[in-house]
C-alpha cells in the first residue's frame, strides 16, 4: 500500500508480527475492551484509534476464535521420514535440466489420526529448513527446566 512505503521493510514486517500476536492472545484471553483499551493506552493510542481498534477487533473476533479452534492445541507429531533423490533431466523450455529434488514424506500422528505429508524441495530448500529445525532444537534446549518439563509430558 502507498502510505507504508516510506516505513522500512524489516520494521513493517516486526509491527505486523507484534499486532498479529497483540490480537491472537487478546481473543485467546478473551479480554474485554478496558483490558485492551490499557494496553493500547500504554502504547500511547489516542482514545479515537483505540475504539477503531476494538470496534475492528470485535467485528472479527468470532472468526479468529474459530480459526485457533481449527488449529488445535497440540500439533501433529512426526513418527517417521522418508526421502528420495530425484533429478529433473528435461523440462518443457530447456532440453536438459539436471537438477536434483528430494521428495520428502512426514508420517505424522495427531490426537490418534495418522497423516502423510508429501513436498518437494530442492537442495537448498532442504538444507533452509534443516537450519530451522537446528535454531529450534538449540531455542528448546535454551528452556528454563519447569518449562522443559511441561513440553516433555505432552
Amino acid at each position: 500500500q502507498a502510505e507504508l512505503k516510506h516505513i522500512d521493510r524489516i520494521q513493517l514486517k516486526q509491527i505486523h508480527a507484534a499486532v498479529t500476536t497483540f490480537i491472537l492472545e487478546a481473543v485467546k484471553h478473551n479480554a474485554d475492551k478496558s483490558t485492551i483499551s490499557s494496553c493500547l493506552e500504554e502504547l500511547t493510542f489516542s482514545p479515537e484509534r483505540t475504539e477503531i481498534f476494538f470496534s475492528t477487533y470485535q467485528k472479527h473476533k468470532k472468526d479468529v476464535e474459530r480459526l485457533l479452534s481449527s488449529i488445535g492445541r497440540h500439533p501433529a507429531q512426526v513418527n517417521d521420514v522418508s526421502w528420495r533423490l530425484q533429478y529433473h533431466m528435461k523440462n518443457g523450455q530447456l532440453d536438459k535440466t539436471n537438477e536434483p529434488f528430494y521428495l520428502i514424506s512426514l508420517n505424522t500422528e495427531n490426537q490418534g489420526s495418522s497423516e502423510d505429508i508429501n513436498f518437494t524441495c530442492t537442495t537448498e530448500q532442504l538444507q533452509v529448513k534443516r537450519k530451522r529445525v537446528d535454531w529450534v532444537i538449540k531455542e528448546i534446549l535454551l528452556f528454563p527446566p519447569q518449562l522443559k518439563s511441561l513440553i516433555s509430558k505432552k
